[in-house]
């Protein structure tokens, strides 16, 4: 397989991590802000993800403004995930220097 087509591909799952990513993040914000008795349920999350994904999707139908917001989305997604890993290697390499 040429490395530009797996390259491309990678590209593209990186973009729907981004976006599925950003539907969690906000589904998390909500579930936060209505200050729900079992926000950190795992049945309540999913639920809150689903929520976000739907959301994000029901905004990007929206004529012209639709494409930035899922391109918001993505990149948002995308960051989060680059800023998470990361941290957790920071801290890794922190923990194995100690």
């Amino acid at each position: 397989m040429p490395i530009g087509l797996l390259t491309l591909l990678l590209y593209l799952l990186l973009l729907v991590v981004g976006y599925v990513s950003a539907g969690m993040g906000l589904g998390d914000w909500v579930l936060k802000r209505e200050k729900s008795d079992h926000p950190n349920s795992t049945l309540w999350r999913v639920g809150g993800a689903v929520a976000g994904v739907l959301m994000i999707s029901l905004l990007a139908r929206i004529p012209w403004a639709g494409t930035w917001v899922a391109l918001a989305a993505q990149v948002t997604g995308v960051d989060v995930l680059v800023i998470q890993a990361w941290t957790a290697w920071k801290t890794r390499d922190s923990a194995v220097r100690v």
